[in-house]
């Protein structure tokens, strides 16, 4: 009996110990688990199970290694990181991780899987670095940044959708799925690999698109003004913004779809360019060959650049250059190269005046010249109208005479400077300078 009863008190006491080391063992893990929550010192913190932090934790120090976790909630990368480096290895943020610190001396993530990523460093640019099996679905560059793919494995995408909303310096190293450019002045460069599709959001005017030479985009939709250059062909652009759009490189299609919106090509060759709606201006420099330019809305092209083969399918269109070869739609004219083609008249386009005549100004009327007027009529009245011209210092006038049967009896003037007359349109029209382009200087002879 004794021995029985010594057995059964051996029997509670070892397994006392066992439950007690068990919890032991259980309150160390928790509490390691527990103390990475939140990182205040350089060094490695390596869980090694994939093990849990619930909730957020916080990266307080600079030169930190953070291995096999799983983060419930948000990951936040403070300012007290500093310019130092952190590496995240087999690390899976279900919230976001949020970038305050870290510097050009990198952040690197490898084999993790992140939903969002944001970076938002108030006084330089943070470089992050992803390689092996990373996934990031989103990535917000709220500050200036450096995006790397290095050795990234063939079947992960890296990062997958890149929104950029800071006007500070922003390079992106590798290939993307899909870019958006979302700040006003921003200063964005492509410098490697591959975007499927680069979009320049409304509110991103003015912003500067730098595609390098070991760079290249399918498809770029620009839906504010922007200055785009490169040497890498890009398959299409199109051009839905109003204002001012820029474009230096090699284009498959570009595509204009802004009424009344203006594009300067500064260098390059353009496949197709295919005009979609009314009043757009298009200035070619010297350097630029168009093989294919397709008008189904009337637009005004000039410059230097060459044209081989202009199709022309909407009336009232104007192109200084003299292209190679043209077509045009039935009962379709324009002028080309100073003269209307087809030479017939037809109905005259109505476009929106005003008779200054009728509402008197001094300064609005065109005094004929004397000297070389035929008969006894001291003033004629017309219509004037500004645009905006595409060559430096220049405004585009269209001028209409009111008060006479036949305007082709008449040359008109501005400033000296005889305008070229549309006889489709029955207007006057030609390139002056910014300053003359009043109507107090039209001067209009009788031929």
């Amino acid at each position: 009996m004794k021995i029985l009863a010594g057995l059964l008190l051996f029997s509670s006491i070892t397994l006392n110990i066992i439950f007690g080391l068990h919890i032991f063992l259980q309150s160390s893990s928790d509490s390691q688990v527990q103390a990475f929550s939140e990182i205040n010192a350089p060094g490695t913190y390596d869980l090694k199970d994939m093990d849990f932090i619930n909730g957020d934790a916080t990266i307080n120090a600079a030169d930190v290694k953070l291995l096999n976790a799983v983060i419930t909630g948000n990951l936040y990368v403070t300012e007290k990181v500093g310019d130092g480096s952190l590496e995240l290895k087999n690390v899976i943020v279900e919230g976001s991780v949020i970038v305050s610190g870290g510097g050009e001396n990198s952040i690197v993530l490898e084999d993790c899987g992140l939903k969002d990523l944001v970076l938002n460093r108030i006084d330089g640019r943070v470089r992050v670095i992803i390689q092996g099996k990373t996934v990031i679905e989103n990535t917000f560059l709220m500050s200036g940044a450096i995006l790397v793919e290095n050795n990234l494995s063939s079947d992960y995408v890296g990062f997958r959708n890149v929104h950029i909303n800071t006007s500070e310096k922003t390079e992106l190293f590798g290939n993307y799925e899909y870019v958006t450019v979302e700040k006003e002045n921003t200063d964005f460069s492509h410098v490697t690999g591959l975007i499927m599709r680069l979009v320049v959001k409304e509110n991103a005017e003015n912003s500067h698109i730098l595609i390098l030479d070991e760079a290249e985009a399918v498809s770029l939709e620009l839906y504010a003004a922007a200055s785009v250059s490169g040497k890498k062909p890009i398959d299409i652009i199109i051009v839905d913004a109003p204002g001012l759009t820029k474009l230096s490189g090699e284009y498959g299609t570009v595509v204009a779809r802004e009424m009344y919106s203006s594009i300067e090509i500064y260098v390059g060759i353009i496949e197709n360019l295919i005009i979609e709606e009314t009043g757009i201006n298009i200035y070619l420099h010297e350097n630029v060959s168009v093989v294919n330019i397709e008008l189904y809305g009337a637009a005004f092209i000039e410059g230097q650049g060459t044209i081989e083969l202009l199709v022309i399918k909407a009336p009232g269109s104007i192109i200084e250059q003299e292209p190679t070869e043209f077509l045009l739609a039935e009962d379709i004219t324009a002028v080309i190269a100073g003269k209307e083609v087809p030479d017939i008249l037809s109905e005259p386009e109505t476009i929106p005046e005003t008779n200054f005549l009728q509402n008197p100004d001094p300064l609005l009327e065109a005094n004929l010249d004397t000297a070389h007027e035929p008969n006894t009529e001291t003033t004629l009245g017309f219509s004037f109208q500004i645009k905006d011209s595409l060559m430096p210092g220049k405004k585009v006038v269209l001028v209409r005479l009111t008060d006479t049967k036949d305007p082709r009896d008449y040359y008109v003037f501005v400033k000296g400077e005889q305008l070229t007359y549309i006889d489709s349109q029955q207007i006057f029209y030609g390139d002056i300078n910014k300053e003359d382009a009043v109507g107090s200087n039209v001067n209009v002879e009788k031929k």
